[in-house]
């Protein structure tokens, strides 16, 4: 004779399992949704921020990026930005970059993502930056058409590359 209660809990350990996986469990997409998520997020300012609080965004930005990572940004409001860059400068750039504006907003649309390989994505998608002026940098509002590759590296999506695309003007 089978006793049900025993039968009746490994069920349930099972099912609770089940929801458990379906829940949690991210696929190689929503992973690269979700750290360019994390990015905006940590790109963005609403307040003064004190050294030591704007160093550790920096270092979480920068911990995004693969080590080296390559940036062809053409045109910026100040500079082109384009080359290798180490975590160290992406982590310098960011410092400088958060302490010229009181707030900063990074919003991300129209994102379109492919696996050419198993651990390559190639992400396109549109970038809006708008900056308040603090001190030394003038306010902007600009949109980019960005492609990016991300490197799959121990289990987590890293951007490798980043690029401007150029796009038609009015």
């Amino acid at each position: 004779m089978v006793k049900s209660k025993p039968l009746i809990l490994i069920a349930a350990c099972l099912a609770l399992g089940l929801i458990g996986f379906f829940i949690f469990y991210q696929t190689d997409a929503e992973k690269i949704r979700s750290r360019l998520a994390d990015l905006s997020e940590r790109i963005s300012k609403t307040e003064p921020e004190n050294e030591l609080m704007a160093a550790g965004h920096a270092k979480k930005i920068a911990d995004m990026f693969t080590d080296p990572c390559v940036l062809e940004i053409p045109e910026t409001p100040y500079r082109e930005v384009s080359g290798k860059f180490s975590r160290q400068d992406i982590r310098a750039y960011a410092m400088s970059g958060r302490a010229r504006y009181a707030q900063i907003k990074l919003a991300l649309y129209d994102i379109s993502i492919d696996f050419p390989y198993e651990t390559t994505a190639d992400v396109r998608l549109t970038a809006r930056v708008n900056a308040g002026a603090e001190g030394n940098g003038r306010p902007f509002d600009e949109f980019y058409e960005l492609a990016c590759q991300f490197q799959k590296i121990e289990g987590d999506w890293y951007i490798n590359r980043v690029a401007a695309v150029a796009v038609l003007e009015k």
